[in-house]
């Protein structure tokens, strides 16, 4: 399908990353002539062996863990070491407001990046994927994801 130079061409090209590299080379290095596209076999074929052409959906954490997970970071570990010396030096009260602070500083951690998850699916949401292809040597209505 592909001219032993277009070959060479593809193969030295393939070093440079694809976005980069002019259309007909990444056609020669696919294997693909772009007058004609894939036939639905070699598409179909292309589909079983890759999967889509889809970006993998993240897993959603449980909310105990996203909890959790705000006890990472330094104030939190700061603020329970004090709790702890607060502990050892018997000023109770002291202590329970430390571990108050930590409790509502870890909600509000939360509240946050669950508006920033919310964000970022809006904006995924908002996002239109279209692709032009040509099957057997024939263009049909544009695919919408």
């Amino acid at each position: 399908m592909t001219s032993p130079a277009g070959r060479e061409r593809g193969r030295a090209a393939a070093a440079e990353p694809w976005y980069a590299q002019p259309p007909q080379a990444v056609a020669d290095v696919l294997g693909v002539d772009p007058a004609v596209g894939l036939s639905g076999a070699q598409a179909a074929e292309r589909l079983g062996r890759d999967g889509p052409n889809a970006l993998p959906e993240e897993q959603t954490r449980p909310g105990w863990r996203r909890y959790l997970d705000q006890y990472r970071s330094y104030m939190q570990t700061i603020l329970i070491a004090a709790a702890i010396v607060s502990l050892a030096i018997q000023e109770w009260g002291t202590a329970v407001l430390l571990l108050v602070l930590t409790v509502i500083n870890a909600g509000i951690g939360m509240r946050q990046e669950g508006k920033a998850e919310s964000a970022m699916n809006a904006l995924k949401s908002m996002m239109k994927a279209t692709a032009r292809v040509r099957r057997d040597g024939i263009r049909p209505p544009s695919f919408r994801r």
